[in-house]
């Protein structure tokens, strides 16, 4: 985000510290890593995106809003992509 916006590294971690105040924060482990592996295989993900699904599908998310992905798109009946800027 620095370079991409111009943000410095304080401003990210007041973002950061945001997001950790309303959300839950679940750390990565090797089942998201051998998830996201299988992802990768089956639906030729880029490795970040395939960490976000991943993830998402071990605790039980339905949905994730996302531009970097197929709008309306289901992963393996249990997650659906949204893009937020689509109709």
């Amino acid at each position: 985000m620095s370079r991409k916006y111009g943000i410095g590294g304080g401003e990210i971690k007041q973002y950061i510290n945001g997001i950790c105040e309303i959300s839950e924060v679940l750390p990565l482990n090797m089942d998201v890593y051998w998830k996201a592996l299988d992802l990768i295989k089956k639906f030729k993900f880029a490795f970040w995106d395939s960490l976000i699904a991943s993830a998402a599908i071990l605790n039980d998310v339905e949905i994730i809003y996302s531009e970097d992905f197929q709008n309306n798109f289901n992963i393996e009946k249990s997650l659906k992509i949204l893009n937020p800027f689509k109709n």
